[in-house]
């Protein structure tokens, strides 16, 4: 048979000889949809260039996700991992999970990784603090590749699954109130998560509603690791 050539590949796919090397290469700049239907072509017409074995072998793994935590000895993303495996199982998917340890480098790494090795999608809890950029969310925005947020980035458009942390812990601080107690602390968590900020002010509301003087003494950063506790 007569050997398929490089430009025979980007006509069948409908795409530029360049967009055919960058997939080979495996390159970030082309979305995921261009990506899947050129590599079905190449495997279609049987075309082994040079260097194609490592594309190749890179597919292997057609089902997987990425999940990037902040901390994986924190028993809430224990709980999260734990939930997100079982059903990636039963779902023929493979979980591949790291903890960017509340640091932002190391969320963006990550998360270059796992869009440039074929894992299909991404489960983040982001780090914020309110100063760093959000940079490589956008870029991810921008190849389309998938991702969830375990809570919201102000300025990204996302799917979202997280906790009512204002309304839950305005009603567990109204409980305490109203069965008489007077004197309550709050344990914050760590300052990056907007969820220790909406737990802050849920609480402070529960005081607004009674007749006890809510004062800044009574929130006190802890963390979110076992020694904080």
């Amino acid at each position: 048979m007569k050997k398929i050539t490089i430009e025979e590949i980007a006509k069948k796919a409908g795409v530029s000889k360049g967009t055919v090397s960058a997939v080979i290469n495996n390159r970030i700049t082309v979305k995921t949809s261009t990506r899947e239907r050129v590599l079905k072509v190449i495997k279609r017409n049987h075309y082994k260039p040079k260097g194609f074995a490592k594309v190749v072998k890179s597919q292997t793994v057609e089902k997987s996700i990425g999940l990037i935590s902040r901390a994986l000895d924190n028993p809430f993303y224990t709980s999260i991992y734990m939930g997100i495996n079982k059903y990636a199982h039963l779902r023929g998917y493979l979980l591949f999970a790291a903890s960017s340890e509340g640091n932002h480098d190391y969320e963006e790494n990550i998360s270059k990784i796992f869009s440039t090795n074929n894992v299909k999608g991404a489960i983040i809890a982001p780090v914020l603090d309110g100063t760093i950029e959000i940079d490589h969310l956008f870029r991810l925005k921008s190849i389309n590749y998938p991702f969830v947020l375990l809570e919201e980035v102000s300025g990204i458009q996302a799917n979202i699954v997280s906790i009512d942390n204002f309304s839950s812990t305005r009603d567990a601080t109204r409980y305490l109130i109203e069965s008489g107690h007077k004197r309550i602390i709050h344990f914050a968590g760590p300052e990056y998560s907007s969820h220790t900020f909406e737990r802050i002010n849920g609480f402070r509301y529960a005081f607004s509603e009674s007749d006890l003087v809510f004062t800044k003494e009574m929130i006190l950063t802890c963390g979110s690791h076992f020694k904080d506790g």
